[in-house]
């Protein structure tokens, strides 16, 4: 049997049985961009090959050289993977006869790749892995920002069924958490009084311990302090390696949490006003990229715009309650004026009078005090 050592250039193998056909495929596969390999199955009870030839485009892909005469199960085991379903599909091809592909994703070098496999011979296959990586991400991307749009909408609507604040301040975390991919997230108010950050509510397993060590941020003190501070968001990418935990209390704090990385993006209103911080965790070293910053931004905007509706409901709410009160104290007078008409009607029936006020009220209130006062004299 004939194996392809580079292709073009054949040469015989130990195992070598009848001399086949060269397979038809590229004469240079030096130049495909694409990973290309070769292989012959074997026999055995787990699927396994061994390699004729691979292009440099593979070996880069799989992260090792010289493959050709070498069994995958020693060179590239992670192609053995059983989620990877590489090698199986390999064996289906080489086996069937029918071309085959399908989409692979190596998790170790955050690529996807579309593989697509065709048999040349008898338990031989031709596989080339073409990188499609930047679409696959892009897909992902879209299906994120659609389901960021999503839970914005269910916020607003949250907002006008007059949720909770404790609900909808919950949608706003969870919703930068699945930005981000967090695994903790807070929201904090900013005290006027104080100039203190304290935390209004929160997601994730934060210990209460942290919690209590941290409701009480002043400008300057930690991330969020500095974010306060400065009105600048604040990215720490591994907090045992950032200046601004170095030396201080907050690091062991950080770790014994369990957090490694964190952001903080300040909420401004409008006019530039700053009210507070929204703020993510990481129990991974982590740095977000640049469209789920603008995503926090927005958020961040969002969230701003929040605050000032449920404080304008709230000031709505008290005005509403002192109208109430008004209102009450109003019946309340009417009522008393209207017992005191009757009192005066009933006093003028025991003087043997007409009453005064047989239709209502006297068109001048003074009328009524000056009739009972002189009657009581």
């Amino acid at each position: 049997m004939q194996e392809v050592n580079k292709l073009g250039t054949w040469s015989s193998h130990k195992n070598a049985g009848a001399n086949p056909s060269p397979p038809a495929y590229p004469q240079n596969g030096t130049q495909l961009p694409a990973g290309m390999a070769y292989g012959r199955m074997l026999d055995g009870s787990r699927a396994d090959f061994i390699y004729l030839y691979a292009n440099p485009a593979f070996h880069a892909l799989v992260g090792a050289d010289a493959l050709a005469g070498r069994q995958c199960a020693d060179v590239t085991p992670q192609l053995l993977e059983p989620g990877l379903n590489v090698v199986s599909l390999f064996e289906r091809v080489a086996n069937s006869g029918e071309a085959d592909s399908a989409e692979v994703h190596f998790a170790a070098a955050k690529r996807w790749y579309r593989l697509s496999a065709f048999r040349p011979q008898a338990q031989h296959f031709v596989a080339c892995f073409d990188d499609i990586t930047a679409t696959k991400m892009a897909e992902q991307r879209n299906t994120q920002d659609a389901d960021t749009l999503g839970r914005l909408l269910d916020i607003g609507a949250l907002v006008l069924q007059s949720g909770t604040r404790d609900k909808i301040f919950g949608k706003v975390i969870r919703t930068a958490m699945a930005i981000t991919r967090a695994d903790f997230g807070n929201i904090q108010l900013l005290d006027r009084k104080t100039g203190d950050l304290h935390i209004v509510a929160h997601r994730g397993r934060f210990p209460q311990w942290w919690l209590d060590y941290w409701d009480k941020v002043a400008a300057g003190h930690g991330t969020w302090g500095t974010a306060l501070a400065t009105g600048q968001r604040m990215i720490v990418e591994d907090v045992e390696h950032s200046p601004a935990f170095a030396g201080t209390a907050a690091l062991d704090v950080q770790l014994r949490a369990g957090i490694r990385a964190l952001q903080s993006t300040p909420v401004v209103t409008r006019f530039g006003e700053q009210i507070g911080m929204l703020s993510v965790h990481f129990r991974q070293v982590h740095k977000p990229d640049e469209l789920e910053l603008l995503w926090l931004d927005l958020l961040a905007s969002f969230l701003a715009d929040l605050f000032a509706y449920l404080s304008l409901s709230d000031r709505l709410a008290l005005n509403d309650g002192v109208m109430d009160s008004l209102y009450r104290t109003k019946v309340a007078r009417e009522l008393n004026i209207d017992l005191l008409k009757k009192q005066v009607n009933g006093l003028c029936r025991e003087l043997g009078r007409p009453p005064v006020y047989p239709n209502g009220f006297p068109p001048d209130m003074s009328t009524l005090f000056d009739y009972y006062l002189g009657e009581m004299r």
